[in-house]
């Protein structure tokens, strides 16, 4: 029996799936989908790499009422086959749609700032962030859809663009800090344990990770997030006002920073690093993520020492014999690039 035009049809798309067509055959197949409309359907429906939002069971009865009922049942169980087969593929199709567009709404673009360096980011919305060393930002592929937001670890200064119809959040591990549109400087490194917001103008809301307690901050507030265990270590400093939340403490600086505080800051923008009565602990942290090094102390007197100073750009050499002359410390060693602290 000859075979029909039907028949070599699929013959011809069984091979093509197989990918074993010849040239000859390929341009048969092209000019049997050119010349009958119900063959490009269903060619469509296996061929395509989009999902197909249809109606399975209305495509397959569709797609039936069109093969002759003279051919031959063998005919027409080959296309029932490769029907089967497209209404199989159409739903795998959906799922992988759902897969990719809700579950996979979670996926982020990550930037990174490796210790020793900075690094500048502008966002879809126009928004601009600077990262300071050992810091990353990570941005939800749907930033900017309903509202905008992203995740901090380390330190980054942010310029937000203004859109009242989509807030911007900064989640760090500590804290939530909510913007319209403005300028400040969040820190949240997690060997800190802590998350440092200051804000440059403008204005944001921030709340304590787990609760719902929002602080509207004004600009030259300066607010820090931390645990209660670096609250402890902190003890004896003049920290300004403090309220427990749980785990949690929010301190509010005593002051509000003027001008020139905020420019202390924020100044590691411009390559010049600033310490306002801090933490040994905390300077050797920033020491290590300025300079791309390793501090390692075990004086615990040392650790509980505070250390205030001014660098512009000058070696980790020049801060440690900063740090000696102020009898910060005592004596030092390098191995590599770590250094022992005595």
């Amino acid at each position: 029996m000859m075979q029909s035009e039907k028949d070599y049809f699929l013959l011809l798309l069984d091979k093509y799936l197989q990918n074993t067509l010849s040239v000859d055959e390929q341009n048969k197949l092209e000019s049997l989908l050119a010349a009958h409309p119900e063959y490009q359907a269903l060619f469509a429906m296996l061929n395509s790499k989009e999902p197909a939002m249809v109606d399975v069971d209305a495509a397959y009865q569709k797609q039936l009422s069109k093969i002759n009922e003279s051919d031959q049942p063998k005919t027409i169980n080959l296309w029932n086959r490769y029907l089967k087969i497209a209404a199989s593929i159409v739903l795998v199709g959906l799922l992988s749609y759902f897969a990719i567009y809700q579950f996979g709404r979670s996926s982020e673009q990550i930037y990174k700032a490796a210790n020793g360096s900075k690094e500048f980011v502008k966002l879809a919305d126009g928004t601009e962030v600077w990262l300071n060393g050992g810091s990353s930002l990570a941005v939800s592929t749907d930033f900017n859809a309903e509202d905008r937001r992203v995740t901090l670890i380390g330190e980054g200064y942010f310029h937000v663009a203004k859109d009242a119809a989509r807030p911007f959040y900064v989640q760090t591990q500590q804290a939530q800090i909510k913007v319209l549109g403005t300028s400040f400087n969040v820190r949240s490194y997690p060997e800190e344990e802590q998350t440092e917001t200051i804000l440059v103008e403008g204005k944001v809301e921030l709340s304590a990770a787990g609760t719902e307690q929002a602080y509207v901050m004004a600009p030259g507030d300066k607010i820090a997030v931390l645990s209660q265990a670096r609250l402890k270590a902190q003890a004896g400093a003049d920290q300004g006002r403090i309220e427990n939340q749980g785990n949690l403490a929010i301190v509010f600086s005593n002051k509000e920073l003027g001008k020139i505080d905020q420019a202390k800051e924020i100044q590691w923008r411009s390559n010049k690093l600033a310490f306002d009565n801090e933490p040994m602990p905390l300077v050797f942290s920033k020491l290590e993520k300025w300079y791309n090094i390793t501090i390692k102390s075990n004086n615990k007197l040392l650790n509980q020492s505070r250390f205030s100073g001014y660098f512009d750009d000058v070696p980790i050499e020049d801060v440690l014999k900063m740090l000696k002359e102020t009898g910060n410390i005592q004596q030092y060693s390098k191995t590599g690039q770590t250094y022992i602290i005595e």
